[in-house]
């Protein structure tokens, strides 16, 4: 606890809005109205952030309060039984060296879990004993107690003897009695302090542990605890891949939150859904977060490649002055540098891009691929001549598969050309569009360029001249030059 603070908090700009609902859900809790809230939100949409920003003002403003945190895998996801509640009760217990090295504590923070260790430990004696030895390490548990409490008390005897118990670490309690018991636990311990319980990466969660999150929030009424979920919808919405390789079977999650619905009302906020009607504010206010003279233009086009998406945004913006397209003043304002590279994409932003398009089955990679060539705004027409697929197959897969579960792509609407419509879809980012486009090959790219010039040739016909900029492009990266000099 003596240590400096291992690095600086999260830069966390434009989410007052959303601070005010968590706060307001904390301020009923604190009345005897135990919750449960979530945060949802794709990678990168500020979740993480916005529950550290929350936890930082609700550890200044309520002395008393205790957090738990509790983490789900996506290595070992449905694999490691009760994980985040395993975490949940070591960060109770005191064993809070991790949270702090991640930052997810401050230093004083840490030091006030450190100190509550005892009041936890002795509840956990009293209300959850068979938990000690299967969910938390019973000799870690007994040596923290120690030093927490060197000169003794009334419980640590009985905590030895639990220590030390025949069979202690085994699994062979039933299931019901372990769910019992750590309700109980909870329960005691709000009675003393209310509880602040965090749940990170839900839509990695294995069975056992929705399960107990299930029956928890069955019994909050009338408790001091707020449950605050993490997840990642679009996730949730896939489902779990079934063993025998047929259908995806429903997300555990999805029957807890139609439940939680039932029982608490409102009980989403959106991340994505906030980032797309305040985007642009959170842009601007991540851009003067530093002195800096971007100007209109640098912004407009900052926004049109991230859309004010958190990760992207910041992770951009970092690049850019990382490698000098951004560069400072001797008084210390950002400015443009001589040259701006705006197709190169962070690592990071490479990540959770790609963790995204793995998820895709072969043809529905595909079709994105082909429609990246076309441009952040496609047609179904030429995606469809271009991948010689049925426009109304093509259709399904946009809409039902690439939009509505995957959430990659949007429908823009209908255009007419004589007699025929043309069907518009957007990539959701254009930094999808960009990773795709960049993963093709000098040659694939040149082959596909010529297919899409083409197609548009003969789908607007007369009307051609309304897309010559597109067309000069795609006959210029083909390398068919003189047909590129015309639309020019």
């Amino acid at each position: 606890a003596e240590e400096e603070e291992p690095q600086a908090q999260a830069l966390f700009v434009a989410r007052e809005d959303e601070l005010a609902q968590l706060r307001s859900c904390l301020e009923t809790v604190l009345t005897g109205r135990g919750r449960v809230q979530f945060v949802t939100g794709e990678a990168g949409a500020g979740k993480t952030t916005l529950a550290s920003a929350f936890i930082r003002q609700a550890q200044r403003d309520y002395a008393n309060l205790l957090l738990g945190f509790g983490n789900c895998n996506a290595l070992t996801g449905a694999g490691d039984p009760y994980l985040p509640f395993r975490d949940l009760l070591r960060s109770f217990t005191g064993d809070v060296e991790d949270l702090w090295l991640a930052n997810t504590l401050s230093r004083a923070e840490a030091h006030r879990q450190w100190h509550a260790l005892p009041e936890a430990a002795r509840t956990l004696v009293e209300y959850g004993p068979d938990l000690i030895g299967s969910f938390l390490p019973a000799r870690q548990l007994l040596a923290l107690a120690m030093a927490a409490v060197p000169e003794g008390a009334e419980w640590l005897p009985e905590l030895q003897y639990l220590v030390n118990r025949d069979g202690a670490g085994r699994w062979d309690v039933e299931q019901g009695q372990f769910f019992e018991q750590y309700g109980r636990f909870l329960q005691a311990l709000a009675a003393r302090r209310p509880l602040l319980i965090i749940l990170d990466d839900l839509q990695w969660v294995d069975r056992a542990s929705a399960n107990l999150l299930f029956h928890l929030g069955k019994h909050l009424e009338g408790s001091r605890i707020l449950i605050l979920g993490l997840y990642r919808p679009d996730e949730i919405a896939l489902g779990r891949a079934s063993r025998d390789g047929g259908p995806a079977r429903p997300h555990p999650m999805q029957k807890i939150l139609n439940e939680y619905k039932r029982q608490f009302g409102d009980i989403i906020l959106n991340l994505d859904r906030a980032n797309k009607a305040g985007g642009r504010k959170f842009l601007e206010d991540l851009l003067d977060s530093e002195p800096n003279r971007l100007g209109a233009g640098f912004r407009e086009r900052f926004f049109q490649r991230t859309r004010g998406q958190p990760l992207f945004s910041i992770e951009m913006l970092r690049a850019m002055q990382e490698r000098g397209d951004l560069v400072q003043e001797t008084e210390g304002s950002w400015m443009e540098g001589p040259a701006l590279d705006w197709e190169k994409l962070p690592a990071r932003i490479e990540g959770v891009i790609e963790e995204r398009i793995q998820r895709l089955e072969t043809e529905l990679k595909e079709t994105l691929t082909v429609a990246s060539v076309e441009g952040e705004d496609f047609t179904v027409q030429v995606v469809a001549r271009v991948r010689e697929v049925a426009e109304r197959e093509l259709v399904r897969q946009l809409s039902r598969e690439l939009d509505k579960k995957h959430r990659l792509v949007g429908e823009q609407g209908v255009e007419r050309l004589g007699r025929q419509k043309v069907y518009h879809f957007r990539f959701r980012h254009s930094l999808f569009q960009q990773h795709l486009y960049n993963k093709l090959g000098e040659i694939e790219r040149e082959v596909l360029h010529l297919q899409v010039g083409e197609t548009l040739e003969s789908l607007y016909g007369e009307q051609v001249e309304e897309i010559a900029p597109q067309l000069a492009l795609h006959f210029t990266e083909a390398g068919e030059t003189e047909k590129a000099v015309v639309y020019h």
